[in-house]
């Protein structure tokens, strides 16, 4: 699995699979202002495969669970 992320606003980060078929997507559909990423800029992927995102403009770190 991958995860890449897409500097558009409200921000999107998408779990692609090995074939490039995307497997899931965080950021896009979410309503609150609390759950919407603006511009996640760098990933990381922990040994429990959860995704840390720096979402830039919220000056925050952003877990994403698996």
């Amino acid at each position: 699995m991958w995860s890449v992320s897409q500097w558009v606003s409200p921000g999107v980060v998408s779990v692609v699979g090995v074939d490039g078929q995307v497997v899931d997507s965080y950021g896009q559909s979410q309503t609150s202002d609390v759950r919407q990423m603006k511009k996640p800029s760098s990933l990381a992927v922990t040994k429990n495969d959860d995704i840390l995102v720096a979402d830039f403009h919220n000056n925050r770190i952003k877990s994403i669970n698996r």
